[in-house]
């Protein structure tokens, strides 16, 4: 008898500069994902920057994810401006040592995108890019990465948004056809945010904040709001978290209205104390001036806030109309409000009233229904199964893509992709591919993934084996 052949699994290679051991929203989604990825049956390999005397060369983590760190350090980290020319040779050999079938790149502003990207045309991988910001079009800085999107985005195999309206902000960026962009929001850890057994008593309403206090969550919106609520309403008190340059702001607008008593500043809140935080409380605020879709990263000194997760924990949530925050929720769960101090007041006083009607302990269920880490990694399994049945660009096709583009920034990307072209011939001759070591890791049978037909599943394969 033949004995079965042991199925080699598809192997993702993410691309980020945003990892652990730092905290932040992107840092928590690659986590997540990665982590669910490999219990679908994919292998995942993370490649990322070092972290000075802290993470350096290859790490294996707990649930199975090995880790790639940078091996030189940037100028000014994590972001820095890409050099074309030092990362091949380390990169090459991983994606040759790992087998790697999909390269997952993350945030437009990153050395690490730019450049791994570049590499993963010009060799022939297959590519899927998730952004997680909103871009205006009128910024110095966003104008650079926005012409980096439009000219590399025929290139890429698929793209992803996290919300509809970051989506229409990458296709009028980027100038991609719709089709080619999916929505996968983010996700939650429910069981992490419960919420309490009973309902909070009404003598005395409790509202939180937490977030990273800067000027773009709109600690400024905030500061006006909480004197205007404190005159309104006695019984009111609000619990303020979170690090940030506008903290003294927060510190003075307490001092000049005389509220010691009623506005109680944490700082910095520990990971696992947020949710104790949040369940003191009637009502959480967000204040943002743009989101796409406000995922909390909580720890160190980085905050942003979440209205999944305020909401999970029996929060109302007050929150201004910006970006895709409308899409989160249900209209009974969040009160929307535009950027005004006496609008969001309003916006408050209704919540207010709302807390003898509703009951809050519902929306824990509501919410764990809703969003989760294992629905966001099996949508990302969809798209790379798009992505490996994407017909493949030719490099001839590629080069004269690319010979096209008439403006500047075309002109400097062939110059680019020039460099990146001489690296790989000459790496080729040096360092045969027959040379490099293949790792060896598990062998396990590759699971087919719910919701997708056996037809899918071969069809995907066979593309894979082509390569």
């Amino acid at each position: 008898m033949n004995k079965k052949k042991s199925k080699r699994p598809i192997t993702v290679l993410i691309v980020t500069e945003y990892f652990v051991p730092t905290i932040g929203g992107v840092e928590i989604h690659v986590y997540k994902v990665a982590e669910y990825l490999i219990k679908f049956g994919f292998k995942v390999v993370i490649f990322t920057r070092n972290f000075g005397d802290r993470r350096r060369g290859v790490r294996y983590m707990e649930n199975g994810i090995k880790v790639y760190h940078q091996w030189n350090n940037g100028l000014i980290p994590p972001s820095t401006i890409p050099t074309f020319i030092d990362l091949f040779p380390y990169y090459r050999n991983i994606l040759i040592r790992e087998k790697v079938d999909v390269v997952h790149t993350h945030m437009s502003a990153s050395r690490l995108k730019l450049e791994i990207e570049t590499y993963s045309i010009i060799l022939g991988y297959r590519v899927v890019f998730t952004d997680h910001s909103l871009f205006s079009f009128s910024d110095l800085g966003p104008i650079f990465l926005n012409e980096d999107i439009k000219h590399y985005s025929p290139f890429l195999d698929h793209l992803v948004a996290v919300s509809n309206r970051h989506k229409e902000n990458i296709v009028l960026r980027s100038e991609v056809d719709p089709r080619k962009i999916s929505v996968i929001p983010n996700g939650l850890e429910s069981k992490d945010f419960g919420c309490n057994a009973e309902q909070l008593p009404l003598d005395k309403i409790v509202i939180v904040y937490i977030c990273r206090l800067c000027e773009r969550k709109g600690i400024d919106l905030v500061v006006q709001v909480i004197p205007i609520v404190c005159k309104r309403h006695k019984n009111v008190e609000f619990i303020i978290g979170g690090g940030g340059d506008r903290i003294a702001m927060v510190r003075a607008m307490v001092d000049k209205f005389y509220l010691h008593d009623r506005v109680q500043i944490l700082g910095y809140v520990p990971t696992h104390e947020v949710n104790n935080v949040l369940r003191r409380g009637h009502i959480f605020l967000v204040t943002s001036q743009t989101e796409s879709f406000c995922i909390a990263a909580l720890g160190a000194h980085l905050f942003l806030n979440d209205i999944s997760e305020a909401a999970s924990s029996g929060l109302i949530v007050v929150s201004t109309s910006v970006g895709g925050i409308p899409e989160i929720l249900p209209h009974d769960m969040v009160l929307l409000s535009d950027y005004d101090p006496l609008a969001f007041s309003y916006r408050i006083d209704e919540a207010i009233g709302m807390l003898s009607t509703v009951d809050t302990r519902k929306y824990h269920e509501r919410v764990k229904n809703m969003y989760s880490w294992e629905k966001t990694a099996l949508k990302l399994t969809g798209v790379y199964y798009k992505a490996l049945l994407t017909p493949r660009m030719s490099l001839r096709e590629k080069i004269y893509k690319l010979l096209r583009v008439k403006n500047g920034y075309g002109i400097s990307l062939i110059l680019i992709f020039a460099v990146a072209l001489f690296q790989w011939f000459i790496y080729e001759y040096i360092f045969p591919r027959y040379l490099e070591h293949i790792t060896l890791l598990y062998r396990r049978e590759f699971e087919e993934p719910p919701n997708w037909s056996q037809a899918q599943c071969r069809d995907a394969k066979a593309e894979k084996a082509q390569f």
